[in-house]
């Protein structure tokens, strides 16, 4: 992000973890006992620094544990990281043979039958449960169809993942890399066809550029938006669910409340992340503003000391 390493930085990334801690995807994270922050840590740990001779074995294994990264090795191809590319795949094949190894016929069933099918997530094919926070079950609550056709949704997702590519490549471009990671990750996570809350901990790259671009632009006005929507991630209770298990989250509003309210409240999160995505295309410079050094006189500092996200 353009910080040197010092105590300042450890001070603002202490800040900022404890700021991610209450989202409510975190939290349902570690409720549910879920692996997505791993899955995050991986990719950036993996993409976010210098190019070494193992990079691409973060994704790779990334996908061997939960198939959607593998959206990864796309984004690697298209910037022309060939050889961190041909590490994804080699590591995400070695992860699919140890499946194989450990349990043949569970993987068997896996890469044959049950690839392709929605259900084998929930038992079902109906996306229109307001668990579900991806395009799929959003266009599925919006028509009111709830085994929403692939023909429907599936072109859609294409669009959303191919423009957000073209974001993503282009912010790597302009050596933005933690806005593009957050890009593909936000697009994989809105064209999975069901997407748990908790999936959502893509939010946080965004969280973390925001809060350093309204600490840059020394303002308030750019915090305006982000603390908004950081408002609306916070695990609000809302009901309760099966078993006296609290409902948190606006986007699992219950169905006792007034469809004026409860539409927009099960839309939140994929609103958000399409609002996020046309930022990234439109004003990347409200994730990454001008840095001091950037506008630093001549002979004050050099700009390539710095680094964007």
């Amino acid at each position: 992000m353009g910080y040197a390493r010092d105590r300042g930085r450890a001070a603002a990334t202490a800040g900022l973890a404890a700021l991610a801690l209450p989202m409510q995807p975190v939290l349902m994270t570690f409720t549910a006992g879920q692996v997505n922050l791993l899955l995050l840590l991986l990719v950036l740990l993996d993409l976010a620094g210098r190019n070494r001779w193992w990079t691409g074995a973060g994704v790779g294994l990334a996908a061997g544990i939960k198939l959607a990264p593998a959206i990864f090795v796309v984004y690697l191809l298209l910037t022309r990281r060939f050889r961190a590319a041909a590490v994804a795949v080699a590591t995400f094949g070695a992860t699919v043979l140890a499946g194989f190894v450990a349990l043949p016929r569970d993987s068997a069933a896996f890469w044959s039958a049950n690839l392709a099918d929605p259900a084998r997530i929930t038992g079902d094919r109906n996306a229109m449960p307001s668990e579900n926070q991806s395009i799929r079950g959003a266009l599925a609550r919006l028509l009111g169809i709830a085994d929403v056709p692939g023909a429907v949704w599936i072109p859609v997702g294409v669009a959303i993942a191919l423009a957000a590519l073209w974001i993503a490549v282009r912010a790597h471009r302009r050596n933005r890399e933690l806005l593009s990671l957050g890009v593909v990750g936000v697009a994989m996570v809105l064209v999975t066809p069901w997407t748990w809350t908790h999936y959502w901990v893509w939010f946080i790259p965004f969280l973390v550029m925001a809060a350093c671009a309204a600490f840059r632009a020394r303002t308030w006005w750019p915090a305006a938006l982000p603390a908004v929507a950081y408002l609306l991630l916070l695990p609000w209770r809302v009901g309760t669910g099966r078993a006296d298990i609290p409902l948190v989250g606006l986007v699992l509003l219950p169905e006792n409340h007034s469809p004026l309210v409860r539409a927009p409240a099960h839309a939140l999160y994929v609103a958000l992340a399409l609002a996020l995505l046309a930022i990234s295309a439109f004003r990347p410079a409200w994730f990454d503003p001008a840095t001091p050094a950037d506008s630093a006189p001549a002979g004050g500092g050099s700009p390539g000391s710095r680094r964007h996200a």
